[in-house]
């Protein structure tokens, strides 16, 4: 009450115009926020503060060193004393020494890199400083700050033990406290701590035994890490090899048909030959393509037996029909010849005129023009090859028979400045550069200038892990895992293979950041770390473009992998999805399902075209029908004898709890690649190019169109 009165009084008084409210303010006095001490005092301070409330000065606790943060130069050099040691150990535990010529056979020991580890502590304990500094008079690390090192039975964690929890291995991991002052009360339990490390280590490990049944065609289980410059393609400038006639040989591997554009254009995918002897990729552009449509003619049956004039008359009649529904129904169609022609038909659906040898006229005009929609008119009953694409057009009249040599006659094909792939080399041709043996004397003047062997393939093996935020949510990518094989031959010899490369990223989860040192621990072991899906995704793309791989191997790749990747391109508006193909479609939008199911391969054939895509789901089904299941880690332990642990959704959220957790995790994803690529070998699905399963994987890539349209009956 008397706080209100003396209010209400100094109110009165303001009002009557005896004193203002500003005069009335009285300021505070302000206390003093720092307290001066001498020296003495400062450090009884110090030393009560490290004797009282520092919280683990003997355990991995909450550790400092007592002093104030803006303490001078002192301070500071002692923090950066104790941060090039932790990098030393850091250092010494993922960058092994690396090993001379001469002591290349020599066997390691554990031992060895325990002396290792004591000589760093007790130099880092001495206070040794940085070499490219001068030594500092009485400054040493503080007694309560403390530095943990891992000793670890192999340079990477084991992946069993944080996926599996059945699983018991024989070497663990073994974390040691070092106490920086004194050392030598530590040192007794470090080589003990060492000691058993080396016991486990000498023990046999049941995985590293397990037996290795790969063929040898693919050298995929060992083999060398190659040069940065084995795993960049497109690097060869040089001109193609010609033969003696100046000919081009063409080995054909895949082909994608474009209708859209204008004109119309249909893909030759595969390898020639440079004049340094390498095989590059190369895109055969075919233009000035023709459609052809036949017209069964209605006569009578005896007229078709005596081949009377009036079959004459039926054909040149239908021949106008047709050009007066070309005007009405499709202007722009533009008729190039017509021709009476007998087929001889022997379809299922029957027609009037019976089967056997019927007369037709063939009429053959400019793909880039439309054709009416007829079935049949007045003078004819029945029109075939309406629907019949260009792509099955070209296979068929130039006999192309799947995955072999083609051979480009002299002076039919040229180079543009304007590209339309990503191909090393590309050459603009016609349906008239090829020239078909049609005897068998022209198929064995043609066999004494084909190459004898295949050239070899680049496959990429590549392994999605995703993550659903929740039930209803579609499915994001959180790593990406890739290992690269530059000379796989389709021969059944295994002479060309040598080494392999491995890629892999990860990106964080949501919006958390990565564990603490997470960047240092990815960087040394190889794996690229991401910020978002975005940068992810990006980074994936170059390294397929980098590598240029002619084959992508996957499990369950149509059915997930490629409708995943396409939803997620076109959800954060990726522009440059198109070099997961080998097509330069900068202005077209991201083929994909739009929610609709049963889609087949039409998603993953358009995404990569100009690549093979060999899921290892569909091939295992074909050819080993008598297994139960097919997941990846069921046909790793069936064909390959080995073992393989999966990462299951709802464990994802927990490996991001430290650095040694998301390393293993990447890791996992390697060796799953791996695993796909081993696959690839074990089922023989890539050699020879002759055989049934190679050509099922070219025919999924190219001939779905064709099959989709034959059950849909409009073939």
């Amino acid at each position: 009450m008397d706080a209100r009165k003396a209010a209400l009084a100094r109110m009165r008084a303001a009002r009557e115009g005896q004193a203002s409210c500003v005069e009335q303010y009285v300021v505070p006095e302000a206390k003093q926020i720092l307290q001066k001490v001498s020296e003495e005092e400062f450090r009884d301070i110090v030393a009560d503060r490290r004797s009282g409330w520092v919280v683990g000065a003997k355990d991995s606790g909450y550790v400092d060193g007592g002093g104030e943060i803006w303490q001078g130069p002192e301070v500071a050099r002692r923090r950066k004393q104790e941060e090039e040691l932790e990098r030393k150990l850091l250092a010494m535990h993922f960058d092994p020494p690396k090993k001379s010529k001469r002591s290349k056979e020599t066997p390691f020991s554990p031992s060895d890199r325990g002396a290792q580890f004591l000589g760093a502590l007790q130099k880092g304990a001495a206070g040794t400083p940085s070499p490219d500094k001068k030594a500092e008079p009485n400054v040493s690390v503080p007694p309560s700050t403390q530095v943990t090192g891992l000793v670890t039975a192999n340079n990477a964690p084991p992946v069993q033990e944080l996926f599996s929890k059945e699983t018991k291995l024989k070497h663990e991991n073994v974390a040691v406290d070092v106490e920086m002052k004194p050392v030598d009360a530590q040192a007794a339990s470090l080589r003990q701590k060492a000691a058993q490390t080396e016991e486990r280590m000498a023990e046999p490990v049941e995985s590293a035994s397990a037996p290795s049944t790969e063929p040898s065609g693919l050298s995929v289980t060992s083999g060398p890490n190659l040069p940065s410059e084995e795993l960049i393609a497109n690097g060869d400038q040089s001109e193609a090899q010609l033969d003696e006639q100046g000919g081009l040989w063409f080995f054909f591997v895949d082909a994608f048909e474009d209708d859209r554009s204008s004109p119309p254009r249909v893909y030759l995918f595969g390898k020639v030959q440079s004049v340094n002897g390498r095989f590059c990729s190369c895109c055969l552009v075919v233009e000035k393509l023709e459609r052809c449509v036949h017209l069964l003619l209605k006569v009578d049956q005896s007229d078709i037996e005596q081949n009377s004039e009036a079959v004459k008359m039926a054909a040149a009649a239908a021949d106008r029909e047709f050009d007066a529904m070309c005007q009405k129904q499709c202007p722009n169609a533009r008729k190039l010849r017509s021709k009476l022609k007998w087929r001889n038909y022997a379809f299922e659906k029957a027609l009037p005129q019976g089967l056997g040898h019927l007369p037709f006229l063939k009429v053959v005009c400019d793909a880039s023009g439309g054709l009416p929609g007829i079935l049949s008119g007045e003078n004819f009953s029945h029109a075939f090859g309406i629907q019949t694409s260009l792509l099955e057009r070209l296979v068929l009249t130039k006999q192309i028979m799947g995955p072999g040599w083609l051979r480009l006659k002299p002076g039919t094909f040229r180079q543009e400045s304007a590209r339309l792939s990503y191909c090393a080399k590309e050459f603009r041709i016609t349906p008239a550069s090829f020239h078909p043996p049609k005897t068998e004397e022209d198929k064995k003047d043609l066999a004494k200038s084909m190459p004898s062997i295949s050239p070899p393939l680049r496959l990429m093996s590549v392994s999605l892990q995703t993550v659903q935020q929740n039930p209803q949510a579609p499915h994001e990518v959180l790593a990406v895992a890739c290992t690269l094989h530059p000379n796989v031959s389709p021969d059944a010899s295994g002479a060309s293979q040598s080494g392999h490369g491995k890629w892999a990223a990860i990106r964080r989860l949501d919006s958390n950041p990565l564990p603490r040192d997470a960047d240092k621990v990815l960087a040394h072991a190889g794996i690229q770390s991401c910020n978002n899906e975005l940068h992810l995704l990006s980074l994936f793309l170059s390294k397929v473009q980098e590598f240029d791989p002619d084959v992508v191997a996957g499990h369950n790749a149509y059915a997930c992998d490629l409708d995943i990747l396409a939803a997620r391109f076109h959800q954060l508006k990726v522009h440059q999805w198109h070099k997961l193909g080998r097509l330069r479609r900068m202005k077209d939008r991201v083929p994909r399902t739009e929610g609709r199911q049963g889609q087949g391969f039409w998603v993953g054939s358009n995404l990569l075209a100009g690549r093979l895509v060999c899921d290892v789901l569909l091939q295992a089904k074909d050819l080993l029908p008598k297994m139960g299941c097919y997941d990846l880690p069921n046909l790793v332990k069936e064909q390959l004898h080995l073992s393989l642990d999966t990462v299951e959704p709802e464990s994802v959220a927990g490996l991001y709890d430290s650095a040694r957790s998301l390393k293993a995790f990447a890791e996992l994803k390697v060796r799953s690649a791996h695993c796909i690529a081993q696959l690839v070998q074990s089922l023989q699905i890539l050699l020879p190019p002759q055989t049934l399963t190679f050509l099922e994987v070219v025919l999924t890539n190219v001939w779905y169109d064709v099959l989709l349209a034959l059950v849909s009956g409009d073939g």
